[in-house]
């Protein structure tokens, strides 16, 4: 991703429609496999666990502190705007609810003044605290939000903390983003939590905070969906779904044992995911044979 304080005013012809941008007209998918410019990163907020993410109610046990945008609404909104405006994918980086709002504002205002054919595949980036409004609202403008499952074991305790019991449900949603309908791609955050992608398929499976204790086990996905996920479903966040996001059987899948053991092996994958964890792993390395 390229941050956002990289665009800066651009000549161009007005009925180029750019307003903020980088030299030669640059912006998201240009260059090829080996180097590609991706989506503009906005910052719009903090951190949960910080206690710094822009929310509408105070943090748990803290009165008066409900967190700040890093600028004001309008003009991170102008940003948003001048950014799909110029053709660039936009990546908000937005945890609380208040900031959440103020990117789907920006998006909703950015696909109404500036239609683009063929979709914007804009993005949110944690929609960590995200009301139930705001999962439908970010469906209906197709915008992707993009969770990171590991965040579950290495800051669930203390996003509980932060904000208390009653907005426990609204952390790091998956299952309700898959129930209306939104794509879902895998995401560590790395270097904030361990980048491992399988770590991050176990805890969005499995969703326990280091204590142990559940981790709003309601928006837990199954084995099939957390792969799903950190395979198509990142793909097609990043636009490059035509490139890699998918895999293959070595064999013909018209064989009839092909086909046979495509069925027949999902169920049993499916549970052998659902209890994997890094430390079951590590016995069956020291036990296996040889």
């Amino acid at each position: 991703m390229i941050a956002s304080d990289v665009l800066r005013p651009v000549t161009a012809h007005p009925d180029d429609g750019v307003e903020l941008g980088i030299d030669l007209g640059i912006r998201t998918g240009f260059g090829d496999d080996w180097l590609r410019v991706g989506a503009v990163k906005v910052f719009t907020d903090g951190s949960l666990v910080g206690r710094t993410a822009a929310m509408t109610e105070d943090y748990a046990g803290q009165p008066g502190n409900h967190g700040y945008l890093q600028e004001p609404a309008a003009d991170l909104e102008r940003v948003i705007v001048a950014a799909h405006r110029a053709g660039w994918q936009v990546a908000a980086h937005a945890i609380g609810d208040a900031a959440i709002d103020v990117a789907l504002g920006a998006f909703a205002r950015a696909a109404s003044q500036y239609p683009r054919p063929g979709g914007t595949r804009h993005r949110i980036e944690h929609f960590a605290a995200a009301r139930p409004d705001q999962v439908a609202r970010a469906a209906s403008l197709g915008v992707i939000a993009v969770p990171q499952g590991r965040f579950a074991t290495e800051l669930g305790d203390g996003m509980t903390a932060a904000v208390g019991p009653g907005r426990v449900p609204w952390l790091y949603r998956q299952r309700s983003l898959l129930d209306a309908g939104m794509v879902l791609p895998g995401s560590s955050d790395r270097p904030v939590a361990e980048g491992a992608p399988l770590l991050g398929i176990h805890d969005m499976v499995n969703r326990r905070a280091s204590c142990g204790a559940p981790f709003n086990e309601a928006e837990a996905i199954t084995a099939r969906e957390a792969l799903r996920a950190y395979t198509w479903g990142s793909a097609y966040a990043s636009r490059a779904e035509g490139q890699r996001g998918r895999s293959r059987l070595v064999s013909s899948p018209t064989s009839p044992s092909c086909r046979r053991t495509r069925r027949e092996s999902a169920p049993a994958a499916s549970r052998a995911w659902r209890s994997w964890s890094p430390s079951s792993a590590a016995r069956s390395a020291t036990t296996r044979p040889g």
